[in-house]
């Protein structure tokens, strides 16, 4: 009996941010990304790690949600934990091969390449001082007096006064007279790291019916008589990669290729344009060796509405 509401849609009508479920319709998370080849699905409901669903394990998409031809259990046995690469994925008929490249990454280490060494080194010498030293002087004087005795004379008196000097210690006590600051300052110099890296380039030859043409480097690209525009050369479409140049009909680079999609391709700002573009595929008229060429030149790029993502609609591939 058919549910009310219910309509069944295919893999182009799948969305981000769309509920996936398992076969048993337990849900296991929401579309993160769309791919030509897989779902990816966030983490956050039954498994800790992001899923790669591939494109023949999703049985049917309705009423927006997404279900999976796999029960939730064998989910984890499925090996979707990262997306498939490094070998050629059939879909639909066409044929990926990825083109890669080596990039530079420059860590810095701090190393010991010296030291100062502070040492203080004790030297003598006699230091002389003048300081004032009393001692005492005896003199003696007759004065004459007219007095009674205290007392009767007796033989053989006498008596002593002492005399007193000072005496000089010297005593020797360490004071701080100055200190030493050192200090260390950090100084930049930019020195040069240059290393071999690879790159891998795409060479497309066509036999038969069909000719090889190869991109011209001049200024201004005009595209060889006989050649297949976008609407019927889907394949140049999907060979396109993250990190391709991207130029205008006049030759003129544009950016780089920051994603792809089977709708657009979204193009990083940084060279004559001031924000990120997202080119739809049709307006893409040729893609090969790392370039990707438009079929609109620079002066009219700004007045395309290509400043922000397309909604609702998907271009199967």
């Amino acid at each position: 009996m058919a549910h009310i509401g219910r309509h069944e849609m295919g893999w182009s009508d799948v969305r981000k941010g769309a509920d996936v479920y398992a076969a048993d319709d337990k849900k296991i998370g929401n579309v993160a990304d769309v791919t030509p080849e897989y779902v990816h699905v966030s983490k956050g409901f039954l498994f800790t790690k992001d899923l790669y669903i591939p494109k023949n394990a999703i049985r049917r998409v309705e009423d927006g949600k997404v279900y999976l031809s796999a029960p939730s259990d064998r989910i984890e046995s499925m090996n979707w934990t990262e997306p498939q690469r490094g070998r050629f994925t059939e879909r639909e008929g066409d044929v990926r091969m990825p083109v890669r490249e080596e990039e530079l990454e420059v860590g810095k280490t701090m190393r010991k390449v010296g030291e100062v060494e502070i040492s203080k080194e004790v030297t003598e010498e006699k230091r002389t001082m003048r300081v004032p030293r009393v001692h005492e002087e005896v003199t003696v004087e007759r004065e004459r007096v007219d007095r009674p005795a205290e007392g009767p004379i007796e033989k053989g008196e006498h008596i002593r006064v002492p005399i007193r000097e000072e005496e000089i210690h010297v005593e020797k006590r360490p004071v701080v007279k100055e200190e030493l600051v050192v200090r260390r300052r950090p100084v930049v110099k930019e020195e040069e790291v240059t290393e071999t890296v690879r790159k891998e380039h795409p060479r497309i030859e066509r036999h038969g019916a069909e000719e090889h043409h190869e991109r011209p480097t001049g200024e201004h690209y005009e595209r060889p008589a006989g050649m297949r525009p976008h609407a019927t050369g889907r394949e140049e479409y999907i060979t396109v990669q993250r990190g391709w140049d991207v130029y205008c009909s006049d030759g003129k680079k544009i950016g780089d290729v920051g994603e792809v999609t089977p709708e657009y391709i979204h193009v990083k700002k940084g060279f004559l344009f001031t924000k990120d573009l997202w080119i739809p595929a049709d307006a893409v008229d040729f893609a090969e060796q790392g370039k990707v060429y438009l079929r609109t030149p620079c002066d009219k790029v700004e007045s395309m509405p290509w400043y922000e993502a397309p909604k609702g609609r998907r271009i199967g591939m």
